[in-house]
């Protein structure tokens, strides 16, 4: 079954598969396929057929083979019974005399996706919809050259949608100790060829499904839509950004891969004498193998790359001498903005406290952290921006001075001139 409609008129309200209001069609009501569900309250309907020009078509393909046949004024019903067409052209529904009120026809089989699809002015794809046989459903979108640029995945079992879309984004770190991915992954967000070093990582996959290519090791896992969905509903990984969530459980694979290694266990690797000890160094616990790391992991996961650290003599204090250290590092962060991406830890004060007392450069009091990795956003007028992967939705801004007292271990990314 194939019905596609083209927009002819101005279109108001939602649309559920069907629209009244053009003179002279009369449509007789329509329910959707049992199947149907809007996926999100707040969230556009990935039914509603709306283009962004008058040009716009609006395809259904019931049985996916991406053809069609049949051509409709938008505004007839897609499920029309009883049918006739005018000399001029137009559609309008002829009620059976025996049923003023006729029932609409069967829906389509359940075992099949239903498909739609929204079209640019140069005939390419805009967006793809696919209302899938348990309910779920996901939309695709594309560019004007027909590459993809995201995809939304709607279920009944997540509170807000997957979306894809090669980006890193706020987010809020779960219950595993990676604050070190999470870290790194939002100092790289930051820079142009950071983000430019996610974008390629993260491939968005005609078949559904997302592939992350770990260039530094040359290693590449394929993530499923219900790979994210299962991982969304447990507490230890990140909330907000998915595709967060997409690197954590990638990297989570290669890391669990070099574990298995360690142990000789089947499915395990071994690691390669051109890898960096850091670019594979992993816990060997029963948790999951993301606890524990640093930025020059995920660093040269990304850019296979080497990078560096400026770590202080003690867990206690900060030495004068690494004090020096730490502020050549910072004023080359403020220096060349563009060139750096930087991560710090704190110690210092009460070594079996977690935390440290400090002031922001506000003067009021905050806490800071200890083993707990920071983005350094940026340096700049004698104030250093930080952001904790618990909230990266929010700024910490501190003093040189105070950032200074309290600064144990730096690592440190330096892009190239490419």
């Amino acid at each position: 079954m194939h019905l596609i409609t083209k927009k002819c008129a101005k279109m108001t309200g939602d649309v559920n598969f069907f629209m009244n209001g053009i003179p002279g069609i009369t449509t007789p009501t329509v329910t959707p396929p049992p199947n149907y569900q809007n996926p999100s309250v707040g969230n556009p309907n990935p039914f509603n057929g709306t283009g962004s020009n008058e040009n716009d078509f609006v395809g259904f393909d019931f049985d996916g083979d991406d053809s069609s046949n049949v051509e409709t004024p938008r505004g007839a019903s897609l499920f029309s019974a009883n049918s006739t067409s005018t000399p001029s052209g137009s559609t309008t529904a002829t009620p059976s005399p025996t049923a003023p009120n006729p029932e609409p026809p069967p829906a389509p089989s359940p075992t099949a996706p239903v498909v739609s699809k929204t079209y640019y002015k140069n005939g390419k794809v805009k967006s793809k919809t696919i209302l899938n046989v348990d309910g779920s459903s996901t939309v695709t979108r594309y560019d004007k050259n027909g590459k993809i640029t995201s995809r939304s995945y709607y279920s009944k079992k997540l509170k807000k949608p997957i979306t894809i879309n090669r980006k890193i984004e706020n987010s809020k770190q779960g219950k595993i100790g990676d604050c070190w991915l999470l870290g790194g992954l939002n100092s790289f967000s930051y820079k142009k060829k950071g983000a430019k070093a996610i974008k390629n990582a993260i491939k968005i996959n005609k078949n559904g499904t997302y592939t992350v290519k770990l260039k530094g090791v040359g290693k590449k896992y394929t993530i499923s839509n219900k790979d994210l969905e299962k991982a969304r509903q447990k507490n230890k990984y990140s909330t907000g950004d998915s595709d967060m969530l997409l690197m954590e459980l990638a990297v989570e694979k290669f890391r669990g891969q070099i574990r298995k290694g360690k142990k000789g266990q089947q499915g395990g690797i071994k690691p390669k004498k051109s890898w960096p000890k850091y670019a594979y160094n992993t816990n060997t616990g029963k948790g999951s193998s993301l606890e524990g790391g640093n930025l020059r992991q995920i660093a040269y996961l990304l850019t296979g790359k080497k990078n560096g650290e400026c770590q202080n003599g003690s867990n206690n204090y900060v030495s004068s001498k690494s004090a020096k250290k730490f502020s050549k590092m910072l004023k080359k962060l403020e220096k060349n903005p563009k060139k750096y991406v930087m991560d710090v830890n704190f110690w210092g004060q009460n070594e079996n406290s977690g935390s440290i007392n400090a002031k922001n450069s506000n003067n009021k009091d905050i806490k800071l952290h200890k083993q707990h990795e920071y983005s350094v956003k940026s340096v700049k007028g004698g104030k250093v921006t930080l952001v904790n992967p618990w909230d990266s939705s929010k700024d910490i801004v501190l003093t040189k001075k105070e950032f200074l007292k309290y600064a144990n271990w730096m690592t440190y990314h330096k892009f190239g001139k490419k």
